[in-house]
């Protein structure tokens, strides 16, 4: 029963979160990847370390950007 009310919250804050978009400022977006070493980026991403990890990351500077969740997939 917890799981279930845990659930539809989960769900109800997904959605009312939905496509809001926002001023970056001076964030970065960064994938989501752990590499040992630095690691070489694609045109207009930097190689970034975020502790032990190194990552790509992209100065989205004062763009504005719209986020939207990420769709769920079905694993086969």
């Amino acid at each position: 029963m917890k799981s279930i009310i845990a659930l539809t919250a989960a769900l109800f804050l997904g959605a009312t979160t939905m496509a809001r978009p926002f001023n970056a400022g001076d964030y970065d977006v960064c994938w989501l990847m752990c590499a040992s070493d630095k690691i070489q980026c694609p045109e207009n991403w930097y190689s970034k370390q975020q502790g032990n990890c190194w990552t790509c990351c992209k100065d989205i500077g004062g763009d504005n950007i719209t986020v939207r969740p990420a769709s769920l997939v079905e694993l086969r």
